[in-house]
């Protein structure tokens, strides 16, 4: 019973979310955060690569909009980048539609700043330099430090 239970619950996790990909603008394509990495970030709404686990400031946001690609969830910066959703995702102009052609290629993730940084202090300056606290609130998934007693801590630098 136990193991039935589980393998329904892997396959809703494997299955349930890939469709949420196809109600925004490139959703198959969103570039991959992490430096030094390529590829597409599958679950576009959560922190992990693949989906699942909990959602990101972008997730939040499309469930807020309930999981469709608005004018409102296109013009909003979820990361605080300084770049709204529908830049990053290929809509400028917010205008696509589920189903619709793309104007655009996607530039960016936008739950994820990816503006460049060396450390943690260049993230603090560049939030006193911009106003933005995408940088250190939002760090790229493989900046976040696993610890045996708090889970994954924004912001650590992996060792």
């Amino acid at each position: 019973m136990l193991k039935s239970f589980f393998v329904v619950q892997f396959i809703g996790v494997c299955f349930a979310f890939p469709g949420y990909r196809s109600r925004i603008p490139n959703g198959m394509n969103v570039p991959n955060p992490c430096s030094n990495t390529s590829g597409v970030w599958k679950g576009v709404g959560h922190n992990v690569e693949g989906g699942g686990g909990p959602r990101n400031v972008f997730g939040k946001a499309f469930l807020e909009a309930k999981k469709v690609w608005t004018k409102e969830l296109c013009q909003a910066d979820s990361d605080t980048d300084g770049k709204t959703n529908g830049e990053e995702l290929g809509d400028p102009n917010c205008t696509w539609t589920e189903g619709s052609p793309v104007p655009g290629n996607a530039t960016g993730h936008p739950a994820q700043s990816q503006q460049p940084r060396k450390s943690e202090t260049e993230g603090i300056q560049n939030q006193d330099k911009t106003g933005t606290k995408a940088n250190k609130q939002n760090p790229p998934p493989h900046e976040k430090k696993r610890t045996p007693d708090m889970g994954v801590r924004p912001g650590a630098q992996e060792e």
